[in-house]
């Protein structure tokens, strides 16, 4: 039910965003500096966007599904200025997002950094009401299913 519920919730935020986004924009997108290279999709390529949460986070459940809301927007921002090619083709493929979850703060770190080395867009959304500024979630994505899985065809569903 929590998945049905964040999933619903971050496809109509995101909906929403990228019809503002788009209204938004000038001319073309192609203004945007493009901070990594543009990478080539294929066809008929499944995408995704994976959500990864840490075992031992101290939030309820509406907190984790805004935190998630969060990390998504983030993420699906940060692609839009990278690669707009992959938003649009994420967008055909019905906007797929997975929760996933991990042991502990440490493992997160570990598979982000991971993401950054395979040139995934990832985005962590961190507790900044918390003296310690933890971490909270990740976001990975949108990007081929192929290569998000070869970071996190490990972790279990949420």
């Amino acid at each position: 039910m929590l998945q049905f519920i964040l999933g619903f919730g971050v496809g109509l935020i995101i909906s929403i965003s990228v019809s503002l986004v788009i209204w938004n924009q000038s001319n073309s997108i192609s203004d945007v500096p493009v901070k990594k290279p543009l990478k080539k999709i294929k066809k008929h390529s499944e995408m995704k966007m994976v959500l990864i949460v840490p075992k031992n986070l101290n939030a309820n459940k509406h907190e984790v599904i805004t935190k998630g809301i969060y990390a998504t927007i983030g993420a699906f921002k940060e692609s839009l200025i990278i690669n707009p090619n992959l938003v649009k083709h994420w967008q055909r493929w019905g906007q797929p997002k997975i929760t996933l979850k991990v042991n502990d703060e440490a493992e997160l770190l570990s598979i982000k950094e991971v993401a950054d080395n395979e040139n995934l867009v990832n985005f962590m959304v961190k507790n900044v009401n918390s003296s310690k500024n933890d971490v909270q979630i990740l976001a990975i994505g949108p990007d081929c299913s192929d290569d998000i899985n070869k970071v996190t065809g490990h972790l279990k569903l949420y």
